[in-house]
């Protein structure tokens, strides 16, 4: 009965990441096609963004092509202060219907699938999850080879599924400049220690940011406030930026990730090869 209970939870995860996964890429395709469209390059300067009582901001670009002049909505919901009153932007606009505008960086996205890659990574990790407790009873040292390889598949995975953000998040990112560490914002690790992520300010088309970086630093000393910094921003969409020293970490923190990950699924390959032998 218990087994039968595990198999029925199993088929229901597989049918909801299967039904998640089909509408992702139907929007995709839907989101893909819009980018092909938006395929001419104009000069846009952002005359007014509306917003609603439910904190939703629509930008509406001034736009010149072939001696008229257009008004434009941006093709999706944006963050408050994504994009600023009076400012031109580089953008693509509809060839056909002029009917919408986005950015590069926008239609850049549509070659990242890591939203794809996380629901498959849940879909398997949860199947192999209800496996090894199935196989607890009948076969325990079965069970306890595949929780390795479980485990190594973990690490792996999530470091993946990070690094196909960052690579994502590097091409968009591609405008260096520097910015002035101003404060920090603190957390607390598990045994109650302080960690410190770098806030910096930078200017960018006349405009001032603030930002704090998702990577903590190794101590509060590592940034003083008053320093500079190298960082890398999305031209297009300038609250989206990086500080470079402290991506380079995250990278190779990812990288050990990785590695342990594929140890640990050679092991428990290995001991699950060498269970069923016996």
């Amino acid at each position: 009965m218990g087994n039968f209970f595990f198999f029925v939870i199993a088929l229901l995860v597989l049918a909801v990441v299967t039904f998640l996964i089909v509408n992702k890429v139907r929007k995709k395709r839907e989101f893909s096609y819009i980018a092909q469209r938006c395929s001419k390059y104009v000069r846009g300067t952002v005359k007014q963004i509306q917003y609603s009582d439910r904190n939703t901001f629509v930008p509406v670009f001034t736009v010149v092509d072939e001696g008229s002049v257009y008004e434009l909505p941006y093709y999706r919901n944006t963050a408050e202060n994504e994009f600023v009153v009076g400012r031109d932007y580089d953008l693509f606009i509809d060839n056909e219907e002029l009917m919408v505008a986005m950015t590069d960086s926008d239609r850049r996205r549509s070659d990242d699938n890591t939203d794809l890659y996380l629901l498959l990574f849940i879909a398997v990790f949860t199947v192999a999850s209800i496996l090894m407790v199935i196989l607890q009873t009948r076969n325990p040292e079965l069970s306890k080879d595949l929780g390795i390889i479980i485990c190594g598949g973990a690490f792996y995975g999530v470091a993946e599924i990070f690094d196909r953000q960052r690579k994502a998040n590097k091409e968009m990112t591609s405008y260096i400049t520097e910015a002035t560490v101003v404060d920090y914002s603190i957390s607390h690790d598990e045994d109650g220690s302080n960690i410190y992520f770098p806030v910096y300010e930078y200017y960018y088309g006349g405009v001032k940011y603030t930002a704090t970086s998702n990577t903590a630093q190794k101590n509060r000393e590592e940034y003083r406030r008053g320093q500079t910094v190298q960082i890398s921003l999305d031209p297009n969409n300038p609250n989206n930026s990086t500080m470079l020293a402290l991506a380079k970490r995250e990278t190779n923190i990812l990288k050990i990730f990785k590695m342990l990950g594929f140890i640990l699924i050679v092991i428990g390959l290995a001991l699950m090869g060498m269970t069923i032998m016996d």
